[in-house]
């Protein structure tokens, strides 16, 4: 955990944005090449615990370690320099499949393929950190929170209300084993318009 944020410390200072989460991944997996030379690096490397055709996003190598990861890149609308960031919505959805690739992590660290795992979300939407207001806890992801002091545990799921087309494509529980404190990091700014400013969560599942 403690490389993947030091790459993300000096990613920032070289790119503070990214056109996709394909350009976010292989720049990060880059970055660690950089941190740590002597680090075998993979991207899209197949998972054999999940069905066929899975892959994590990055795993890398040296010594006795092995850390795998899974990145997210959530985005609301922007325009900046040649970037042009889509505005994504779907919330809910995006904090559910961030959880469930925690879980993910966690059957991977579980199985010995990696001796740590990460989830790491880049995002320019404050909805993702920012504390919800009291009127919508109560939400159907109330759950699936993610917000800056949320704790995720336990097995989570969506609310009695959601709907079949919200759940859709993400119909199963997600049974968390471990315990995890949502703490969010500046990532970088580009000035001083809604969006323009970047944080990422970053949560480690280890032995």
């Amino acid at each position: 955990m403690i490389a993947l944020k030091t790459a993300l410390e000096s990613l920032s200072k070289k790119r503070p944005i990214f056109h996709s989460e394909a350009d976010f991944q292989h720049a990060l997996a880059w970055e660690i090449h950089c941190q740590r030379e002597d680090a075998r690096v993979y991207v899209e490397k197949p998972c054999p615990l999940e069905q066929k055709h899975a892959h994590v996003d990055i795993v890398a190598e040296w010594g006795e370690h092995r850390i795998a990861c899974e990145v997210k890149y959530c985005t609301k609308g922007l325009a900046y320099d040649e970037f042009h960031l889509k505005d994504q919505g779907a919330q809910d959805c995006h904090r559910y499949d961030f959880l469930r690739d925690l879980f993910r992590m966690e059957r991977i660290v579980k199985s010995a393929q990696a001796a740590v795992g990460c989830v790491v979300l880049l995002t320019n939407d404050g909805l993702y950190w920012r504390t919800p207001r009291p009127r919508r806890t109560a939400t159907i992801d109330a759950a699936l929170r993610i917000h800056q002091g949320a704790t995720v545990r336990g097995t989570l799921f969506w609310g009695d209300k959601a709907s079949p087309g919200s759940k859709r494509g993400r119909e199963d529980k997600i049974p968390l084993g471990g315990v995890y404190a949502c703490r969010w990091e500046d990532y970088s700014r580009l000035g001083d318009k809604p969006g323009d400013e970047f944080k990422y969560l970053l949560l480690a599942v280890g032995k």
